[in-house]
């Protein structure tokens, strides 16, 4: 089998990696300097730029807020905040002062109209943002940007100042409430003994009130030392970024003003980044570049185009031009900069006092101090100071999180200790008992014995009884037929009695005879025919239903009025008397009160009936919006899926000419490719289906590759669609395409035609083209490929193949004596 090789680079293997890396973006340097005013030691403003605007509530604000917010301080940090009512009346704590809406991701943003806080942005350039994203004592999980980072950091330098100062104290953790008893059984002695040994293991001889003690004190601290963590990654992070600016000679303002003037095509240099001062004149030097350190150095011929620039953008900027000619640096100065004119002006003008201390300028008057503790020119000087700083901090936070933990231990082991005592004694207590119940237990095994006996002589005389019994059933049968007999006769006689008093009942009523039959005709047909005591009684117990509903229940002394105890008086009363007698009240006097009570709530239900109406609006309202939305998602969604659809038709496009070529250039008719999309009703699997189709004679139409043809053709087509793929595409160059039994089922003029297209789009295409073959295909393999590589596997009976034969050619002469030697020295080994 052999391995042809197409390309010009075949048989060649290339290894390398970029010779830069990307660089992060650039932030102020930690380096101090000479702040212009209204500006701190950083560079950045005191205050924002943006106007400050003030809140008011509208007369018709739902809030209840009487101003616009309720100012406080975070417990946690001891920060400001400000208090608002959301929309569902929930109280939300906010920054109390407005961020530009571009610092805030979008989810983040809420904005206050009329006394109310609203998780959205109004379409401003401001917007609020909710404390807990900002609160140095808590975590957060949201990606804040550079702009909020800094924020953060702020509030936690404030929160260490009012630690300091005593302003503010960080609450103690609240100790979780003791568990109520629990009725599910107690865990066994040895269970518990088995986990807490392990616990008292780190236990220093402390009792639990001390271990707690110093633990309350080791969560203060864990508490500063989680606002301490929060400062020392802001500060390792700007010590990365003043690291990595000072690397490139850009930090402090002079970085910035070297970034501006970068962009413009001037070169410039920070001038103490680029000087070196000796140990021993540190103490002269350092006072004189003090109140250099911002200065840039730029080509004499660019100093007009800098300034010009600089006054726009940077204004107070300090540039210095630099030397025609190379001039001697003075004493313990070095540098690559002509800057010796300069150097020598200062130290001129600059004389060092008699202590050594500081530098004058005689002419201005002027004193500058030095004692410097670090090095303040140099690179190699600042990095080791950032470096040092960064080390510092991490030790800090992990001395802290390590107290914590120890106290943690040690608290718990106090606890195990005293637990394990505990269980002592109760392991005792339990054993006498134990003991106590055995006892116990064989004495009642001999009262159970005894008590079997008596059961069964209990047995037998129950069995008798229930002769007795049955016979004393039989009797009382016939007793309780008679007895019903006597109950059907009283009932008559009871009916007959009621009908007497028509003339009383009538006079309840209150009306004629005629409505009564009217009444009676509207009524639902269970009503006609039931009885009037069961009526009766269906009244009495809606009306003390209604009682109990509204608060009287029979308790003495319960909390309703008056009116309403009289009524429910009443209606014991009415309902005490019997159903058949005549009533001394009416059903309606018995009411009164509670109708005179449920009519004075009537216009509060009203109230109650409208508020629930325009709920009912709002939430209307709502899906209303939110249907609006889902509109707009999807004709959103219909225009990707357009745009997506339109940029692979055009890839497509792209190989359908180039397969259509392929074959014309192949002596072939033409083909083409017919892409088909299906696209999904919504969000859903998209299929796309590609069909290659060619012609089989010059006037003949297109033929799906689906259709009964020549096996050789097809194959053909295949390999030509693979090369237009190629040859459509811009990012093909160091690629690898590897064909499998090249040439085979082909005759020998298509044979030839694949092979000099194979050899044509990797010459073209700068690519690499690996094809296996058999032995018949190798001689016309061997004109178009630069390698050939031949392995033989003689028999079965041997487990590797022989030794591999290569041959290679390659036009570039110099380059294959290169690898003369490492070729040949593997031929001893054949």
């Amino acid at each position: 089998m052999a391995y042809p090789a197409f390309g010009p680079n075949a048989g060649l293997a290339r290894h390398g990696r970029s010779s830069s890396d990307a660089l992060p973006a650039t932030f102020p340097a930690m380096c101090t300097t000479t702040a212009s005013s209204g500006r701190r030691w950083d560079g950045s403003p005191l205050r924002p730029r943006h106007r400050s605007r003030a809140l008011r509530v509208a007369t018709d604000s739902p809030s209840h807020l009487l101003r616009s917010a309720q100012p406080s301080s975070c417990r946690d940090c001891g920060n400001r905040i400000d208090w608002y009512t959301r929309t569902n009346h929930d109280p939300i704590s906010l920054h109390p002062h407005e961020v530009p809406a571009v610092a805030v991701p979008d989810r983040c943003r809420w904005h206050v109209s009329s006394g109310v806080a609203h998780p959205a942005h109004d379409g401003t350039r401001w917007c609020r943002i909710p404390h807990p994203l900002l609160c140095p004592a808590r975590p957060t999980n949201v990606t804040l940007t550079p702009q909020l980072t800094e924020l953060r950091r702020r509030l936690a330098l404030r929160t260490r100042r009012l630690l300091d100062t005593g302003a503010f104290t960080l609450q103690p953790a609240e100790r979780a409430p003791a568990s109520a008893p629990s009725c599910r059984p107690a865990r066994p002695v040895g269970s518990q003994r088995a986990t807490l040994l392990p616990q008292a293991q780190g236990w220093d001889g402390s009792d639990c009130a001390t271990a707690g003690a110093r633990l309350e004190q080791r969560r203060g601290d864990h508490a500063r030392a989680e606002l301490q963590r929060v400062e020392a990654e802001d500060t390792v992070t700007r010590a990365r970024t003043h690291l990595r600016n000072v690397e490139l000679g850009r930090s402090g303002k002079a970085g910035c003003a070297i970034d501006v003037l970068s962009g413009h095509g001037i070169h410039a240099y920070g001038l103490l980044d680029q000087l070196n001062v000796d140990e021993a004149a540190r103490p002269e030097w350092e006072p004189r570049l003090a109140p250099w350190q911002d200065a840039i150095v730029v080509e004499p011929e660019h100093e007009d185009k800098a300034r010009r620039l600089l006054h726009a953008a940077m204004p107070g900027a300090q540039i210095i031009s630099s030397g025609v000619g190379q001039e001697r640096l003075p004493q313990g100065i070095h540098s690559t900069l002509k800057v010796a004119r300069f150097l020598g002006t200062l130290q001129d003008r600059l004389t060092p006092s008699a202590d050594g201390l500081a530098v004058r300028d005689q002419a201005l008057d002027l004193t500058v101090t030095g004692g410097f503790p670090t090095p303040l020119a140099g690179r190699e000087a600042r990095l080791r100071q950032a470096r040092a700083d960064l080390a510092a901090t991490q030790q800090l936070a992990t001395e802290a999180t390590e107290a914590l933990t120890l106290a943690k231990t040690q608290h718990g082991a106090a606890q195990a200790t005293e637990e394990l005592a505990r269980l002592s004694i109760r392991e005792n207590d339990l054993q006498t008992k134990i003991d106590e119940l055995s006892g116990r237990v064989t004495s009642a095994a001999r009262d159970e014995q005894e008590l079997q006996q008596i059961w069964k002589k209990a047995l037998a005389r129950h069995a008798s009884h229930e002769q007795l019994l049955a016979n004393a059933k039989l009797t009382l049968e016939g007793v309780s037929k008679a007895l019903k007999e006597r109950h059907r006769s009283l009932a008559v006689l009871e009916r007959q009695r009621s009908q007497a008093a028509a003339s009383q009942w009538q006079l309840q009523w209150g009306g004629t005879l005629q409505d009564a039959v009217d009444f009676l005709d509207q009524a639902t047909d269970q009503a006609r025919s039931s009885r009037p005591a069961a009526l009766r009684r269906q009244a009495e117990d809606g009306l003390r239903r209604a009682y109990e509903h509204y608060g009287i229940d029979g308790t003495p002394g319960a909390d309703v009025g008056q009116d309403l105890r009289t009524g429910d008086e009443m209606m014991r009363t009415f309902a005490d008397t019997d159903p058949a007698s005549l009533p001394t009240r009416t059903f309606a006097e018995v009411a009164a009160p509670l109708d005179n009570r449920l009519a004075g709530h009537r216009n509060q239900d009203e109230v109650a009936a409208a508020r629930v109406t325009h709920d009912q609006q709002a939430r209307q309202q709502a899906i209303a919006e939110i249907t609006a939305g889902v509109t707009t998602s999807a004709r959103n969604l219909e225009t990707l899926q357009d745009m997506i659809e339109k940029h692979l038709d055009g890839l497509f496009v792209q190989i359908s000419a180039a397969f259509n070529d392929l074959d014309l250039r192949s002596e072939g008719y033409g083909a083409k490719l017919e892409p088909i999309s299906v696209r999904p009703q919504g969000a859903g699997d998209w299929q796309w289906q590609v069909i290659p189709r060619w012609k089989r004679s010059r006037s003949g139409g297109y033929v799906s590759y689906r259709e009964n043809a020549n096996s050789a053709q097809v194959k053909v087509h295949a390999i030509l669609l693979v090369l237009a793929a190629l040859l459509a595409d811009s990012q093909t160059q160091g690629r690898v395409l590897i064909l499998d039994e090249l040439g085979n089922s082909l005759g020998e003029v298509n044979r030839k035609d694949m092979l000099a297209a194979l050899r044509d789009v990797a010459r073209d295409q700068h690519l690499t083209i690996l094809g296996t073959c058999q032995d018949s295909v190798l001689a016309d393999a061997a004109d178009v490929c630069g390698e050939l590589l031949w392995f033989v596997h003689a028999s079965a009976a041997d487990i590797i193949n022989q030794p591999t034969s290569a041959w290679a050619f390659d036009s570039n002469g110099a380059r294959t004596q290169l690898t003369e030697d490492w070729i040949t020295a593997g031929r001893a080994h054949a």
